[in-house]
């Protein structure tokens, strides 16, 4: 169990970082997605900023830690998962750069909703009930993941700024969740 663990912290530690694509910046003809928890999105130009929209609200919690089997029945699948949606998420929000002040703003916001989701989740886990080990062994990964999310917040909060008033609800959601953050 406990190499199973290791394993995907050395997987959670790598996921912030991907290979660079190309910006989707085609617009998209369907309405834009809801995101529970955020306003609704402006007019944004970048197929990316609804595709992370889309992520942040495919985005499965983990499963409370329950006994010896549940680093390998659940945790690495929803790592695994999870890994895929975080560097799914950095594409996204590379691609929306080339995108207005509102298609970045929203892209921050939402990249980090991501970090912030993963983080959360690990916390509510409750890893240290089955390997305490494993739970301290998370601590330098789950803090990096809390940099990566204040750092996007912050920049959505000075985006949303620039954008002006259509992004006053976005500046204060990202407000909000920074506050929330250990």
């Amino acid at each position: 169990m406990r190499s199973a663990l290791l394993f995907a912290v050395i997987a959670l530690s790598c996921a912030c970082t991907s290979p660079r694509r190309a910006p989707e910046t085609s617009r998209r003809s369907e309405p834009a997605p809801e995101v529970p928890g955020w306003p609704p999105l402006p007019e944004v130009r970048t197929r990316a900023a609804y595709t992370l929209a889309e992520l942040v609200g495919e985005l499965e919690p983990l499963p409370p830690a329950d006994g010896p089997a549940w680093a390998e029945a659940v945790f690495v699948p929803w790592m695994d998962t999870r890994e895929t949606q975080l560097r799914r998420a950095s594409e996204l929000r590379r691609a929306a750069r080339s995108g207005s002040t509102a298609d970045q703003a929203v892209a921050a916001a939402l990249h980090a909703a991501v970090f912030q989701a993963t983080l959360e989740s690990l916390a509510e886990a409750r890893v240290e009930r089955i390997d305490p080990a494993a739970a301290e062994a998370l601590e330098p990964s789950a803090q990096a993941l809390a940099d990566k999310a204040r750092r996007a917040f912050e920049i959505c909060h000075q985006l949303a700024l620039d954008g002006g008033v259509e992004l006053d609800a976005w500046r204060r959601r990202c407000d909000e969740r920074l506050a929330r953050l250990p």
